[in-house]
């Protein structure tokens, strides 16, 4: 049988590299085609890996915390048929399990060896800043940006290894890696936002008469919430339109982003809202929305969106103007309820639209249709 490789997949446009997280297979193991094989975490999410070939594990390639790039090998399978994804990426092939794997200029995303050939410490030693340590070390270092003259050495005379660098990678600080991602995080929404900073949007604030009480309970206010304005999309698909190529073009279904605060910064799986709302929908929502808050969103949530939603109640906001992400024409950002009466509350919300699609009667129009939704 054929050898192919399950790569580290790409799975986003702005995605470069993954770290590994976790596996989920052993060598030896039975595989099929869309079985979850690891879990990654990308500049914004961790999210699961699924096997593109069916077979046996022959090997695993890296450890939990590697960072690599897309389309560097994961896992080896003695496949039982070929790969159809294989060279997608123009990945180098892995090595054979038992085969030595030379030390020349490993790539930074390439898995760090757990055990350091002999012949590095033979290496000529270099200095960097009046760090003794081995061309390997300052290497990986560079790679890994850290700064060296921070590794406590164990080699000979006080040189630094490799293993001392990864050490000290390892034991970065929880507040650094939170800094890095969510640096990553804003790079990534910067990108998007510069894509669609061409797009003539509007925005409009309202402040709605709402019966009933307001929800004290922030998940429930999103379930409840993006589902009313999934509904009121609905009803006027002029306005839930893609403007394409110099026309409107109507989309198929409502695909909201919702914006869910992760410890990185907001995150926005993106979830289907059916014509029918059914017990089983509400509850899958509302999972979607806490997976999202722990920063993991499953591949089915990571698709493009129709518009976009955000739910700001746990905060005194009263307007908080959107921005429309391409192809969305639409987007509303709800505020925190005030009680007027007994049996009523007040709801801020602001809409966004496309001025290609829509004007300010229409986005009144939608408003009204949107606080309907709320009172049924």
């Amino acid at each position: 049988m054929p050898q192919v490789a399950i790569v580290m997949p790409k799975m986003s446009m702005t995605m470069t590299e993954g770290e590994l997280l976790a596996w989920h297979v052993k060598v030896g193991d039975v595989i099929n085609a869309g079985d979850v094989v690891c879990e990654v975490a990308t500049d914004k999410i961790d999210m699961e890996v699924e096997a593109t070939a069916s077979g046996t594990v022959v090997s695993l390639h890296g450890e939990p915390g590697d960072v690599m790039d897309v389309g560097t090998p994961l896992i080896m399978v003695d496949a039982e048929s070929d790969d159809l994804l294989a060279g997608i990426f123009d990945a180098p092939p892995a090595p054979p399990a038992n085969e030595a794997v030379a030390e020349v200029a490993v790539p930074a995303a390439t898995s760090a060896p757990v055990d350091v050939p002999v012949a590095e410490v033979a290496a000529p030693v270099v200095t960097n800043e009046k760090v003794l340590a081995t061309p390997k070390a300052k290497a990986t270092a560079q790679e890994l940006h850290v700064d060296i003259a921070r590794a406590v050495p164990t080699g000979t005379d006080g040189v630094v290894t490799t293993p001392d660098v990864l050490k000290l990678a390892a034991s970065a600080s929880k507040e650094e890696r939170s800094l890095e991602k969510r640096l990553k995080t804003r790079l990534a929404i910067a990108r998007a936002i510069e894509a669609s900073s061409d797009i003539p949007a509007f925005s409009m604030t309202f402040n709605m008469k709402i019966s009933g009480r307001p929800i004290t309970d922030a998940a429930q206010r999103t379930v409840d919430y993006a589902i009313a304005w999934g509904r009121a999309l609905r009803a006027f698909p002029e306005l839930h339109a893609n403007w394409n190529a110099g026309a409107p073009e109507s989309f198929d279904s409502v695909r909201l982003a919702v914006s869910v605060m992760a410890a990185h910064g907001v995150v926005t799986p993106v979830v289907e809202i059916p014509v029918e709302i059914a017990g089983d929908f509400t509850a899958r929502l509302a999972a979607i929305v806490a997976d999202a808050g722990r920063g993991h969103i499953a591949l089915e949530n990571l698709k493009s969106s129709t518009s976009g939603f955000a739910e700001l109640g746990a905060w005194p906001v009263t307007a908080a103007s959107g921005i429309l992400i391409r192809p969305q024409s639409t987007s509303i950002a709800v505020g925190l309820a005030h009680v007027t009466g007994d049996h009523e509350y007040h709801l801020p919300f602001t809409i966004t639209a496309d001025h290609r699609l829509a004007d300010p009667a229409d986005v009144a129009l939608l408003a009204t249709e949107f606080a309907r939704e709320l009172n049924r």
